[in-house]
């Protein structure tokens, strides 16, 4: 429980006995709501925490930007392009879950991130660079063809050899590739 001094108390008792007796205008009313705002954030009965959730929202952007940045210089992977999947893929959400089980930014099937080395899938450093180097790893074995590449990365490489493209991958390359244009036309 939290003490008040007196004279905080009693500022705020004289503020609000000031407005409850006196006739107050429509055009004075704005500022003495401010007041009684100000005053309340004083004494300690307003809490502003949005100042501190925008700070961790953009320290969470900032690190998520530094992951990416490293994992594009690690593999030769634009930057645009991570950004693009994990949009698509879990539109930034770190814990998400797909319902085929794919987990992380980067929604990676746990046999495949086993594969890639991947110990803590949720990890964003793990989760991302093993994403981005699945992603390199379907870009070279077609050839450099972004579209193939993510209809592999969506649907298996074998499904898209074979020439079997789900109608689902169709729409998940045609996804990120939007994002991709759209973060490409920006950061120009």
């Amino acid at each position: 429980m939290r003490i008040y001094s007196i004279r905080k108390i009693g500022l705020v008792l004289a503020v609000l006995f000031e407005f409850l007796v006196v006739d107050i205008s429509p055009v004075f009313s704005e500022d003495l709501f401010k007041s009684l705002a100000g005053l309340k954030r004083l004494v300690g009965l307003y809490n502003d925490n949005t100042a501190s959730k925008n700070k961790t929202k953009y320290r969470k952007k900032n690190n998520l930007d530094m992951i990416i940045n490293k994992a594009s210089r690690e593999t030769g992977v634009d930057k645009s392009m991570i950004k693009s999947i994990i949009k698509s893929e879990s539109n930034f959400q770190q814990f998400a879950i797909s319902t085929k089980g794919a987990r992380g930014y980067m929604q990676l099937l746990p046999k495949t991130a086993r594969s890639l080395g991947v110990r803590n899938i949720y990890d964003p450093v793990e989760n991302i660079s093993g994403g981005t180097r699945y992603y390199k790893m379907m870009l070279d074995r077609f050839r450099g063809n972004r579209i193939l590449a993510l209809y592999a990365y969506n649907a298996g490489p074998t499904s898209v050899e074979k020439g079997r493209i789900p109608l689902e991958s169709r729409r998940y390359a045609k996804k990120v590739m939007r994002h991709y244009w759209n973060l490409r036309r920006t950061e120009m």
